[in-house]
């Protein structure tokens, strides 16, 4: 048999005037940030220095056939693949130097990293990595 809650005194807290003097309300939210297209993480999304054309020794950031197949995709994966155990047994505060090493290897070729823009242009990742 169902409960008879017409008894019952349903009163709810805040309709008593005292609870509402001690309400504070929750402090502002900021903003809510749009966050930037997957495309464009890496890049500044104000400015950003697109290329005119991809050469063999560029890194390019993204997924699928495109970055695995690619040149400097593939030097990049070796670099590095050759450094995996010397990272790994590094300390993190140890492990700039090994990144920026690689890096270097890279740009000493010619080698850019570029991320593919929404507009289809190509653009230099600048210090994201």
């Amino acid at each position: 048999m169902p409960h008879d809650v017409t008894n019952y005194n349903f009163k709810n807290p805040y309709d008593d005037e005292t609870r509402h003097q001690d309400f504070i309300p929750p402090p502002p939210q900021p903003e809510h940030r749009q966050t930037p297209d997957e495309s464009e993480r890496c890049v500044s999304p104000t400015a950003y220095q697109t290329v005119s054309s991809i050469t063999a020794n560029d890194v390019l950031c993204g997924r699928g056939a495109p970055s695995i197949h690619h040149p400097g995709n593939q030097y990049f994966r070796s670099l590095v693949k050759a450094r995996q155990e010397e990272y790994a047994a590094l300390r993190r505060q140890d492990k700039g130097p090994t990144v920026r090493g690689i890096l270097q290897l890279i740009e000493s070729r010619g080698g850019r990293f570029l991320r593919q823009m929404g507009s289809g242009e190509w653009a230099i990742v600048h210090d994201a990595i």
